[in-house]
């Protein structure tokens, strides 16, 4: 056996050159492959397309959208939520609002501004009528209290429903130039935020002031990650070229964590290769005492 592997040893190393070159012509065809590599790190990278968990995850994404992009909203020392409905804030979140919504990528998008015309639209008073209690927000109220079977209960709501109809009253002019109609909206009878609004104002009850706001943005179903990672980049340039007054935000989000760690290893795994080669010619370099010591490289 020992013959053996000198004798292959000696061709080895008799006719080196025709070996390197066939071996140098069998790696480039074969490095072809590599250029079939691909990185997924979506759903598809742990779920069997053929499962049904798979199949009604992309159904759910086809109608509701896909990964959510959030921007937190901080506000400057001695600011509060209030102040992001200064007329010059308003007008850059319907602006935002509108350039998000035709960002190729985006399924839809809402911010603090779109929250708080759906309350609005809640508590208006329906068509030609002045009588809070016919708006959404007071049928639901009666409806809830009239279904109250608890004496006791029943009285708290009544008097909590007397309560909001006075702050609705003193609130004045449905406007949100009115600070005292933007707090009626936003903030319920204890002074916090209203249970409703907190995915877009995330303050828990008890802690004041309120000092953060949301945009949230939900990116189109069932899309690659270059996909999702490019659509992710506009959200993010579309957000920071926005300045509101009185305050900073940041954005992230699923999306741009993946798309960072996509980028990461398609770099890192050629940066890795390469220090892998420099690290083996040293180790052959200097351990291997021999001729063509870098021959099985």
């Amino acid at each position: 056996m020992r013959r053996a592997w000198e004798g292959l040893s000696r061709i080895v190393t008799s006719r080196a050159a025709v070996i390197l070159v066939v071996i140098a012509v069998i790696t480039l065809v074969l490095a072809g492959g590599a250029t079939r590599l691909k990185f997924a790190t979506g759903q598809d990278s742990y779920l069997n397309p053929g499962d049904k968990v798979s199949v009604d995850n992309r159904a759910y994404q086809a109608l509701f959208g896909g990964q959510a992009m959030i921007t937190v909203m901080t506000a400057d020392p001695g600011k509060n939520v209030l102040d992001l409905f200064t007329a010059a804030n308003r007008a850059k979140m319907v602006k935002l609002q509108a350039q998000l919504d035709r960002t190729q990528g985006v399924h839809s998008a809402a911010t603090p501004l779109t929250a708080m015309n759906w309350n609005q639209a809640l508590v208006a008073p329906a068509k030609g009528s002045k009588d809070p209690t016919s708006s959404v927000a007071g049928q639901i109220l009666l409806s809830t209290t009239n279904r109250e079977t608890s004496a006791a209960r029943k009285k708290v709501r009544l008097d909590d429903a007397n309560i909001t109809l006075t702050r609705f009253s003193e609130a004045g002019v449905h406007s949100y130039d009115n600070p005292k109609w933007v707090q009626f909206l936003l903030f319920d009878n204890q002074g916090n935020i209203r249970e409703a609004l907190r995915p877009f104002f995330p303050t828990p009850p008890g802690v004041a002031p309120a000092t953060h706001a949301r945009i949230i943005v939900r990116l189109n179903g069932n899309q690659t990650t270059q996909q999702e990672g490019k659509a992710s980049v506009a959200v993010t340039d579309a957000v920071r070229a926005v300045h509101f007054d009185g305050f900073t935000s940041f954005t992230t989000g699923a999306p741009t964590l993946l798309k960072h760690i996509n980028d990461y290893l398609m770099g890192g795994m050629l940066v890795l290769g390469a220090i892998a080669v420099v690290v083996m010619v040293v180790v052959l370099a200097l351990v291997f005492r021999v001729r063509s010591r870098l021959l099985p490289l």
